[in-house]
C-alpha cells in the first residue's frame, strides 16, 4: 500500500512524524507532496505543480496533514480526477486555537469568521468516514 502525505503541514512536527513513521512501520509506503505555507494561491500552485510533475500517482490514498482545511478543495479535486480517496487529519481546530486558546482573534471578528469558514468548508467536502483526529 502507498499513500501520499499532502499539504502544508510542518514536517518536523511530532504528530506528522509519528503518523508517517507508524505508517512506514506497518508496511505502508509514504510519499510527500508538501510545500511551506504562504499565500493560499501560491500554495495551491506549488502543490499542484508538485503533484503533477513530481508525485507518483500510483497511490492508494491522499492524506492531508494537520491544519490542512484550506488545502482540502485542492486535495479533493486531485482525488476526484485521479480517483483517490482523500483523508483529512483534523487533529485540532485552528479556529478554537486562535479564538479561545491563543486569543489572537475575537470570537465574532472578521479573522475568526474567515478561519471558521475555511475549516467548515474543509470538513464539508471531506466525507465523514475519511476524517481522522
Amino acid at each position: 500500500m502507498k499513500i501520499c502525505y499532502f499539504g502544508t503541514f510542518y514536517t518536523f512536527y511530532q504528530r506528522n512524524r509519528i503518523i508517517r513513521e507508524g505508517l512506514k512501520r506497518n508496511g505502508i509506503e509514504v510519499i510527500l507532496c508538501h510545500c511551506d505555507y504562504s499565500w493560499v494561491g501560491l500554495v495551491y500552485l506549488k502543490l499542484l505543480y508538485q503533484w503533477l510533475f513530481f508525485t507518483d500517482k500510483n497511490i492508494d490514498a491522499i492524506v492531508v496533514g494537520e491544519t490542512g482545511y484550506i488545502i482540502m478543495p485542492l486535495a479533493k479535486l486531485i482525488g476526484l480526477i485521479w480517483a483517490k480517496p482523500v483523508i483529512l487529519d483534523a487533529f485540532f481546530s485552528v479556529y478554537q486555537s486562535e479564538v479561545y486558546d491563543r486569543k489572537t482573534a475575537r470570537e465574532y471578528s472578521l479573522a475568526s469568521r474567515k478561519t471558521h469558514l475555511i475549516e467548515e468548508t474543509g470538513m464539508l467536502i471531506t466525507p465523514p468516514d475519511r476524517v481522522t483526529g
